[in-house]
């Protein structure tokens, strides 16, 4: 905001001119409709004050009329308060009313021959009024403080006792000076606030901004992935059926073909249906975010489909299942690519027995997965969980493929608002795959 000059704010301290107009703008309506509820219930009780007036006061006709009068008069900015081409100027009315309320207050202590009565007690509570009830401005607030003040003691002038005049003078004073307190420290901690608010605001901006940088990056990587998939995956596909001819044609050759070239036709077909499966699981991977984000949360019969995918495992594993019947809601696109990610597991390790149990939990369900496949190591676990997050990480260094069928299932999982874990057995692993019943999680929030 270039080019702004400050303008004194409420509490002394400088705001720029553009978010003192926005502040203003913030404050109008919920201030005008305060301004108008306390005078729409202050000016009745004044006015009523006018009983115990002519009962109490020397002067008791004069006095009532003084009150009365100054309520008429104090009403009429109050209807102006309701008329739309006055909106913007509530605070102005509203210190018009309370200050002629004062005026009527001080004319009663004028027209009396003495202090008797103690109105400086009513001066006291127009001034907790102002700071409580009525939204003012700090120097307007002052400004009537100040006029109750300096009228109350044109009005006791000459009065007797004299004393008693100086004690009031000294009590409202006080009073006013600890009215002002307050409102100083109310009206700062309004504008703190409404900075806090922009600066909130301001904040939930750019995250938003960095929330739309990372899904179009995430979409780019898909995309990329994508393209990648065009234009690798087709070719190996060709390299596959290239392959399988030329060794079918070098086999049926019998002795006339070399061993070596039959070999390396082998060799050459294993490596490009390698590498089509790891093309394909990579992209499996970035495609989870994705998911994620498009997928809606259904109904999951989760012991069902578990066994679903249990039925793909080959049948060299001896598979052991045990589910309790789970029914969760959640993405099943997740559920289903962290399963397969198991099966996969599992066929690629040459596993010859493998357990599963499901059961129900408290916040949804988890399947536990033993096996005999040789024991992990908790490092070896993290590395192959960890998520990718740069090129150089895709191979080892040995030049070979990253494992990526468990970290699938560990960013499925987390996408889904479950989790992925692992500790060792006897002679082998045991994983626990957390799945989040969403159902669970509405319920409590509802609580």
């Amino acid at each position: 905001m270039s080019a702004i000059t400050p303008q004194e704010s409420s509490f002394g301290k400088a705001f720029p001119v553009e978010l003192e107009k926005e502040y203003r703008a913030t404050i109008l309506a919920s201030d005008r409709r305060m301004n108008f509820r306390a005078l729409i219930v202050a000016i009745p009780l004044y006015a009523l004050y006018s009983l115990i007036d002519a009962i109490t006061l020397v002067n008791a006709l004069e006095g009532a009329a003084f009150r009365v009068g100054a309520a008429a008069v104090a009403a009429l900015p109050l209807l102006a308060m309701r008329l739309k081409s006055q909106a913007d100027r509530h605070d102005a009315l509203t210190a018009i009313s309370v200050a002629t309320l004062g005026f009527g207050i001080n004319l009663i202590v004028w027209n009396e021959p003495n202090l008797e009565h103690n109105y400086y007690v009513a001066l006291i509570q127009g001034g907790i009024f102002v700071s409580f009830l009525v939204r003012l401005n700090f120097a307007q607030s002052l400004l009537i403080l100040a006029s109750f003040l300096v009228l109350f003691i044109a009005a006791i002038a000459g009065k007797e006792p004299r004393e008693d005049a100086l004690l009031q003078i000294f009590i409202l004073v006080t009073m006013f000076t600890m009215c002002g307190f307050g409102i100083h420290l109310t009206q700062t901690l309004r504008r703190r606030d409404f900075l806090k608010s922009k600066t909130i605001a301001r904040q939930n901006l750019k995250l938003n901004e960095m929330l739309a940088d990372v899904q179009h990056d995430n979409a780019r990587k898909v995309a990329a992935m994508n393209l990648l998939v065009h234009f690798v995956k087709t070719p190996v596909h060709q390299i596959v059926g290239f392959t399988d001819l030329v060794t079918q044609s070098l086999e049926s050759a019998g002795e006339n073909a070399p061993k070596d070239t039959i070999e390396s036709a082998r060799f050459i077909k294993s490596a490009s249906r390698e590498l089509s499966l790891n093309v394909g699981r990579l992209l499996v991977y970035y495609r989870l975010d994705e998911v994620a984000g498009s997928a809606g949360s259904e109904l999951i019969e989760l012991d069902g489909l578990v066994r679903d995918f249990i039925d793909q495992m080959p049948e060299t594993i001896r598979v052991d299942a045990t589910c309790d019947k789970v029914a969760i809601l959640n993405r099943q696109p997740l559920v289903n690519a962290a399963l397969k990610a198991i099966v996969d597991h599992y066929s690629d390790g040459g596993a010859t027995g493998v357990s599963f149990r499901l059961t129900r939990t408290g916040e949804g369900a988890v399947l536990t997965i033993e096996d005999k496949l040789p024991p992990m190591t908790a490092e070896e676990f993290a590395r192959v969980t960890k998520p990718l997050d740069k090129l150089d990480h895709y191979l080892t260094a040995n030049g070979s493929s990253m494992p990526m069928v468990l970290r699938t299932v560990a960013r499925a999982l987390e996408l889904a608002g479950g989790g992925f874990s692992w500790s060792a057995v006897e002679g082998g692993n045991r994983f626990a795959l957390t799945i989040a019943d969403e159902a669970q999680s509405l319920q409590g929030a509802a609580a």
